[in-house]
């Protein structure tokens, strides 16, 4: 195990790739998808009207071409040649990747045509994570190294499937101000067999990781941005038993937020600073519809849920945390202030702590709270009246003088 420094700055490579036919039939269609980093894509075609590789290579060659006249990204930051027995694509901007995808549709009688990409020259450059003179020492890291990201790194570091070997930690530094990934290509990395795995994120520019393999993960801090809605951090992709999101910056920024397809598994999420949104596609480890908990322990947090939970805790003095998700069986709102604004039904136990407030507006939507726990000086705000007390609300060491409860005019809240 050693410590791999990223200190950027490889020479750029030009990525080439060949496509190739085989087995043609007059009317069998050949398609080619390319796709960029940012996961700009288009797809061009061409049906075969002679039975040769040299008329498929030529026609798609010419699909490739008008495409990047027509400045149809990501075609026209390529460059497509007729070989007659292939296509090439080269791009344009050495260090530049792309990303390749072919189909076949049988129309001439034998379904045996064919469209083979081959990268013949990778890509390389300062954005490519796994370029020899990217690293110091000019090596890739290796098996269970810890992985350190230097500050004065200049270039953004794209994202691919960096999974082969598996890593111990990952640092970016301090001062670290650059984008890692992208919604479509993350930085994927793996620490399976790891017992612990520790993230410290000061990077200030937008990062997209998926990894796989954690048993405990510490986020201990990560950038802020200034324009609303974006995250510094993105995991769109993780499985891991215990995720905690613990920055030194009260205003840093994560969004757990899995992608299509990928797998988001994370069984207890603990929140004790910054701003944090859950979003779709988040399910526990067992592979159900929830995480199993989720807690803000303290500090000023603000977390935005928009997936189930299976139990929320809101333990922070400072904490506000929004509910946007499924059913949810129990929320703890011990502190803080929790906005309830999902559709669905607190189907167990609503707990409202001492000093605590419990707000159920931003829908109107009818839902219903099968008992309620309320403590002295706790506020349960229902401007709406869209709450159904199945069980009332048990006042817990106090009366009802001693909570407050806002209603829509006309409304009823039964304390019992």
């Amino acid at each position: 195990m050693a410590t791999k420094l990223f200190v950027g700055g490889a020479p750029a490579v030009a990525q080439i790739n060949t496509e190739t036919p085989a087995n043609v039939e007059v009317d069998d269609e050949f398609y080619i998808r390319l796709e960029n980093h940012a996961g700009e894509n288009h797809e061009i075609g061409f049906v075969a009207t002679a039975a040769t590789v040299a008329n498929v290579v030529t026609g798609l060659q010419a699909a490739a071409a008008a495409a990047k006249a027509a400045g149809t990204a990501p075609w026209d930051q390529v460059t497509a040649t007729d070989d007659t027995t292939h296509m090439t694509i080269k791009g344009d901007t050495a260090g530049e990747p792309f990303f390749v995808s072919t189909r076949t549709v049988e129309a001439g009688g034998n379904d045996t045509q064919t469209l083979v990409d081959a990268n013949t020259t990778a890509v390389a450059g300062p954005k490519i994570f796994n370029t020899p003179e990217n690293w110091d020492g000019g090596a890739f890291f290796a098996d269970a190294d810890d992985m350190v990201i230097r500050a004065d790194v200049s270039t953004a570091i794209y994202g691919d499937d960096y999974t082969a070997n598996k890593i111990n930690s990952l640092v970016s530094e301090e001062g670290f101000s650059q984008a890692v990934g992208s919604w479509a290509h993350p930085l994927q990395l793996d620490c399976t067999g790891k017992t612990d795995m520790t993230i410290t994120w000061w990077g200030t520019g937008p990062s997209y990781l998926d990894i796989d393999g954690v048993t405990d993960w510490y986020i201990n801090d990560c950038g802020t941005s200034a324009d609303t809605g974006l995250y510094d951090l993105n995991i769109v992709g993780l499985e891991c038993t215990q995720l905690h999101f613990q920055p030194e910056n009260s205003s840093a920024r994560c969004a757990l937020a899995g992608r299509v397809g990928e797998v988001f598994a994370v069984d207890d999420v603990f929140q004790s600073g910054g701003v944090l949104k859950i979003g779709d596609g988040v399910v526990q480890t067992d592979a159900s519809s929830a995480i199993d908990s989720y807690t803000i322990t303290s500090g000023e947090c603000d977390a935005e849920l928009s997936a189930g939970i299976t139990a929320a805790y809101n333990q922070g003095d400072g904490g506000t945390l929004r509910y946007r998700g499924g059913a949810i069986p129990t929320m703890y709102a011990w502190r803080g202030t929790t906005q309830y604004s999902a559709n669905t039904n607190i189907s167990t136990k609503l707990h409202a702590g001492s000093g605590a407030t419990v707000e159920f507006g931003g829908s109107k939507e009818a839902i219903t709270v099968t008992a309620c726990d309320a403590y002295s000086d706790c506020t349960i705000s229902d401007p709406d009246g869209r709450v159904t007390w199945t069980n009332g609300i048990v006042t817990v060491g106090c009366n009802a003088e001693n909570i407050e409860l806002v209603t829509k005019p006309g409304g009823t809240l039964t304390p019992s």
